[in-house]
């Protein structure tokens, strides 16, 4: 019989949901989509496909995240997923030529949410986390997110360069996508 384990010292951190695992891609396009075409499909069965997507390698990914390369072939299935809901979704990286300044980064972003609303943007971040995001809105301050862990990002808080201990939020700008309805 197990013995039981008699902590006396209070847990310092508790955590969150998503905080030991790399689902947070998965996450950030269900949430896209859940925006951009509310109830016309199954979130559940969405996630349930993508995760199934990985096969073998489920565990690697649940365990160390996903990169880019991992979100365009989600996408990809994601796109494929829709259409056969008669929902067409388009996909593209934001950026090819990482842009020189934050505004230059912002500017874009903002356009394409005022042209494709809520949802259609799809961001990664590193420095004080390593994650990726849905954009809920843009504002000329801050993103709002549609994110179970992150509310919004202020502005002053970002770079698209270096982590600083005033900027730590690093913006990826490469690994930006637009997601648009056709």
């Amino acid at each position: 019989m197990p013995k039981s384990i008699i902590i006396s010292e209070p847990i310092e951190k508790m955590h969150r949901q998503g905080d030991l695992d790399g689902l947070c891609g998965i996450y950030s396009i269900v949430n896209c989509m859940s925006l951009l075409v509310p109830n016309r499909f199954d979130p559940a069965d969405l996630f349930e496909k993508l995760v199934r997507s990985f096969g073998k390698n489920t565990a690697s990914v649940v365990i160390n995240g996903m990169h880019f390369h991992h979100m365009t072939a989600l996408l990809k299935l994601t796109c494929k997923y829709m259409a056969k809901l008669d929902i067409a979704v388009h996909f593209r990286r934001a950026f090819y030529v990482e842009p020189d300044t934050l505004e230059e980064f912002w500017t874009p972003l903002k356009m394409h949410f005022a042209d494709h609303g809520d949802g259609s943007v799809l961001i990664a971040v590193s420095g004080i986390m390593s994650h990726w995001s849905c954009i809920k809105k843009v504002h000329d301050d801050s993103f709002e997110m549609a994110d179970g862990g992150i509310k919004n990002i202020d502005r002053t808080k970002t770079t698209i360069k270096k982590a600083s201990t005033r900027r730590p939020i690093v913006l990826l700008p490469k690994q930006a996508v637009f997601i648009n309805l056709c």
